[in-house]
């Protein structure tokens, strides 16, 4: 009888461990997902101009540096050589930036470089010398333009500058001296002066 009941008891155990492993197989586990954000990252970076371009009335459009300060050239020079020296070059310094930065509509390729006969350097646009004017404190100052009709801001249209012809107004003055002879006939004389304004370069 207790024989019996021990094995009774086996099989029942036994049913309760296989129930138990079937209830575990049943068991899933849920797959985990996650979910990852790529951001990506624009950098913009600023390139500081070298040259650039300008408006004004009266002279159009015409190049400046970076800073908006006026660039001139003169019909003293050719291209690829200055003539300017001496007290003329104090009051016209060189312009010069080893590498320009220009923006559109402006072509890299007209701008170039010469060495000097002192041997500094000099930007050239188009093959003409470049400078700056002693009198212009401010950007935007043109105080340069048209100075002895051979200095002008460099327009980015032309080839060079144009020299243009100033006009000379002739003042002249008649003085009449009345001289009476002897005979007491009254003769006339006209002298003329002539006064010609100051021509000086």
């Amino acid at each position: 009888m207790k024989k019996y009941i021990s094995l009774i008891g086996a099989v029942f155990a036994g049913v309760v461990i296989s129930m138990s492993l079937i209830g575990c197989s049943k068991k899933t586990s849920s797959p985990t997902t996650t979910s990852q954000t790529t951001q990506t990252t624009t950098t913009h970076t600023l390139v500081a101009l070298s040259v650039n371009t300008s408006t004004k009335a009266g002279i159009g459009t015409y190049l400046v540096d970076g800073n908006g300060h006026t660039l001139y050239w003169t019909t003293l020079d050719s291209v690829g050589q200055s003539n300017v020296t001496g007290t003329v070059l104090a009051n016209w310094p060189i312009f010069y930036v080893a590498n320009i930065v220009s923006a559109s509509p402006l072509v890299a390729s007209d701008f170039g470089s010469i060495t000097r006969a002192d041997g500094n350097k000099q930007t050239t646009y188009k093959g003409r010398p470049v400078y700056y004017y002693i009198n212009d404190q401010a950007a935007g100052d043109t105080h340069g333009q048209g100075i002895n009709g051979v200095w002008f801001a460099v327009n980015p249209s032309a080839s060079g500058p144009t020299a243009t012809t100033t006009s000379t107004t002739k003042l002249t003055t008649t003085t009449t001296a009345y001289l009476t002879t002897t005979t007491s006939a009254a003769t006339t004389t006209s002298t003329t002066a002539t006064t010609t304004p100051y021509q000086g370069y």
